[in-house]
């Protein structure tokens, strides 16, 4: 069934509602994927010289979609508070070294080094699900597919 709209004020309400709905699907899509790849990272290679405590795994976020006048806001990132967190093994590497070595398909952090080896898959967290979902023009299609789901 239709819905009635009696002003102009109304259908703005209802299009920023709709278009707000569009963007939370899209940023769980994006959150899915980069999930995806920072699990795949994590499968990619098991330590043998020190524990895993899977932060940077619990890391990532999606942030709640905002409406600010006439725009829709929303975000999908790693969260600051790991990225600034220091490991207390290895060489001690924060957060962020951790996120940059694992966009480098590199594990480990070891004597001031961090790990690969032949034959792991060198899954790169960020880039690789950058380019799975097409990049910005992907995103945008992706966008405007859920916008037509919405209305």
């Amino acid at each position: 069934m239709a819905k009635k709209i009696n002003s102009l004020s109304a259908l703005s309400d209802e299009f920023k509602t709709r278009m707000a709905k569009a963007v939370q699907m899209t940023r769980d899509d994006i959150y899915d994927a980069f999930h995806t790849y920072i699990f795949t990272w994590y499968s990619d290679y098991q330590p043998k010289s020190y524990k895993r405590s899977y932060k940077f795994l619990n890391s990532l976020v999606k942030l709640d979609v905002n409406i600010i006048g006439n725009k829709v806001f929303t975000s999908v990132k790693i969260d600051e508070d790991f990225l600034g967190s220091q490991y207390s093994t290895g060489n001690h590497p924060t957060g962020m070294n951790v996120a940059e070595a694992a966009d480098l398909g590199l594990h480990g952090a070891v004597g001031g080094h961090f790990l690969t080896r032949p034959g792991y898959s060198g899954v790169r967290f960020w880039a690789d699900a950058f380019d799975a979902l097409g990049r910005e023009e992907g995103i945008r299609r992706m966008l405007l597919q859920n916008l037509k789901k919405c209305f």
